[in-house]
């Protein structure tokens, strides 16, 4: 299950909740939500209110922090615009272009190509934006040795014929 902090309460939560912890949440509404980018499978999502509490979960050392759905290539088709449902692909970087700038109304977005082998074989384009840019550059500094696997979590597919998937949020 996800949750939904609205943007009034997000100043409130966000120092507190961070990825790969557990918490535990008292006074929270949880409600029907079929909408976009859903990264779990659950059809409710977890609405934080004026008077939610959350805790950290202390010596959580023995919980799973993870669960992957990777996507399989046969899978891409069916994939295209459903942002419904996130996945996480899992596969051997194979090139990595350089970044660029495109520029839109009122910002300057920063976006750069990678190109992965699946384990099936099929290569496909993952685009970061941003702020991933940094964090993919901050783990693999230089161009990847051959063989180096990486795990893309959240992603939604753009486009099948020349395959894209555009990357949402955190690579492992």
């Amino acid at each position: 299950m996800q949750g939904l902090v609205s943007s009034v309460h997000v100043p409130e939560f966000q120092p507190i909740l961070q990825a790969g912890r557990i918490y535990v949440f008292r006074n929270f509404v949880v409600r029907s939500y079929h909408g976009h980018c859903m990264v779990s499978p659950s059809t409710r999502r977890i609405c934080f209110g004026d008077d939610t509490l959350v805790e950290e979960v202390a010596n959580a050392h023995d919980i799973p922090t993870y669960n992957f759905r990777f996507l399989a290539a046969a899978d891409l088709p069916q994939a295209v615009h459903n942002h419904a449902y996130m996945s996480d692909i899992i596969g051997e970087v194979v090139a990595a272009g350089p970044e660029q700038a495109l520029f839109e109304d009122v910002a300057v977005l920063r976006r750069k190509t990678v190109d992965l082998r699946l384990l099936e074989g099929d290569i496909v384009e993952v685009i970061l934006w941003d702020g991933l840019i940094d964090q993919f550059q901050e783990l693999m500094p230089h161009h990847p040795d051959p063989g180096t696997t990486v795990v893309f979590t959240s992603v939604v597919v753009q486009h099948f014929n020349g395959i894209s998937l555009s990357f949402c949020f955190k690579l492992l």
